[in-house]
């Protein structure tokens, strides 16, 4: 990033665990200076205004404070957490120092703030701090956190202060100590336990990071067991995952080591949960399952798919799989699209099916919508030409209206498609007439005459 940042960072192998020199250390100390420098100067240039921000984009100065957690996160990655540390530490403290909700309009710098969270826990699990250091971090954290504005969901930073409360000690049992602490308190111990695990994975360190894992992250430790080559007790493991979007990844490594059976069973279990990954899952699935002959359920899955984001190419994949009970399955995708307002689906499968009144009418509903109408047009245009003559002539006639000379292409090919239309109807000499009085009536904006000069 910045040439004194990469010259601090060590070269350390990732997994292994080597001590730093003296030397190493007090250079990393020294630059805590560098990096406040920067983060500061970042900070003073972000301006909210200008090419800096807008209300759309994430503004420069984000990108600018990610590429400096970036190289926090490859002391982390090469074994430096104290290095990792200053960086981390100089990016809270500076990023909170003079933070106003009402002027980070979108959240921005807070979702950044919140960010730092779990690498910074993960940089004090794996510190050497001594107790002065740590005591004087945990006082500093805490009053950062007491004193967040709240745009900034503290709750994100507070796996930092669990880190440097319990660090590897081991935690309350949700099983016998449910009742003694808060659900926000078990909340933290989870992502203290995710930091864990982080670190471990970092380290190389399997036997510990199952060992954690299986107690506190099933996904987790199947795509462990997966990758060290464990694939029966993945599999049997794999049966404890609750959420689909965990099976998915699962199913998906299954598949990978070449087994199939077993991935299709999972992915046909985590189709049952109709969750946030049901998209994806299905549309995954559903070609397995028929590749292996499976039709039913191959329709099943293209079906769920359907039902969680309609598109045209899973109707044609239903149709063509559900045979002679196709119309009975077909008004049920027709309420779907419409029930989740995909119009533009809806005129897709209008046109698919020939009901061209029918996609007509969804393109007329919003006129708004440039590029339905435009594939409409295009698509009923030797079947009702009569229609395309009058929405392409309005809405040339409209953007010719607005005076604007980069609106001329636009309209030229709304033009293309009402002299189409009228060629259809076998009606040249009308059309003639239409684009030849066009001329005439804008015949001293040049830009226009030119836009539409072939026509």
């Amino acid at each position: 990033l910045y040439d004194e940042i990469e010259m601090a960072i060590p070269m350390v192998t990732v997994g292994e665990a080597k001590p730093l020199s003296t030397t190493r250390k007090r250079q990393t100390e020294m630059s805590e200076q560098t990096y406040r420098k920067q983060v500061r100067r970042i900070l003073k240039q972000s301006g909210y205004d200008g090419d800096r921000y807008d209300d759309w984009n994430e503004p420069a100065y984000i990108e600018d404070l990610e590429e400096v957690l970036e190289t926090a996160t490859k002391f982390l990655e090469a074994g430096d957490a104290d290095g990792a540390l200053i960086i981390l530490r100089v990016l809270l403290e500076e990023t909170t120092e003079d933070y106003d909700g009402d002027v980070d309009y979108n959240g921005d710098l807070a979702g950044f703030i919140q960010d730092l969270g779990m690498p910074m826990a993960e940089a004090i699990l794996n510190s050497e701090m001594d107790s002065k250091s740590h005591a004087t971090l945990q006082d500093s954290v805490q009053g950062i956190i007491d004193d967040l504005d709240e745009t900034v969901e503290e709750s994100e930073l507070e796996v930092v202060l669990a880190a440097l409360e319990y660090g590897w000690d081991e935690l309350p049992d949700k099983e016998s100590q449910w009742e003694e602490y808060d659900e926000e308190d078990w909340m933290l111990f989870d992502g203290l336990q995710r930091a864990r695990l982080n670190v471990l994975k970092r380290q190389g360190r399997s036997d510990e990071y199952l060992q954690l894992a299986q107690k506190v992250d099933h996904h987790g430790y199947a795509l462990e067991l997966l990758q060290l080559g464990r694939v029966e007790e993945a599999i049997k493991a794999s049966k404890k995952l609750k959420y689909d979007s965990e099976i998915f990844s699962v199913a998906q490594k299954l598949r990978e080591v070449g087994r199939l059976k077993e991935a299709i069973a999972l992915a046909e279990r985590g189709l049952k949960k109709k969750g946030n990954a049901a998209y994806e899952l299905a549309a995954w699935l559903a070609p397995l399952e028929e590749s292996q002959g499976r039709k039913e359920m191959a329709l099943s899955a293209y079906h769920s798919a359907f039902d969680a984001q309609p598109a045209i190419e899973l109707y044609r994949h239903i149709k063509r799989l559900s045979g002679s009970n196709w119309e009975n399955l077909r008004p049920s995708l027709l309420k779907k699209t419409r029930e989740m307002y995909y119009a533009d689906i809806l005129a897709d499968i209008h046109l698919e099916e020939k009901e061209w009144d029918a996609a007509i009418k969804v393109a007329k509903q919003d006129f708004g919508s440039f590029r339905r109408l435009e594939k409409v047009a295009d698509a009923v245009v030797s079947h009702r030409p009569d229609w395309v003559i009058r929405v392409a002539t309005k809405q040339a006639e409209g953007l010719i209206e607005k005076t604007q000379s980069d609106r001329y292409p636009a309209a030229a090919r709304w033009l293309e498609r009402a002299k189409k239309a009228y060629q259809h109807k076998g009606q040249a000499a009308e059309w003639k007439a239409y684009i030849d009085n066009l001329r005439v009536v804008y015949a001293k904006r040049p830009a226009l005459q030119k836009a539409i000069g072939k026509l």
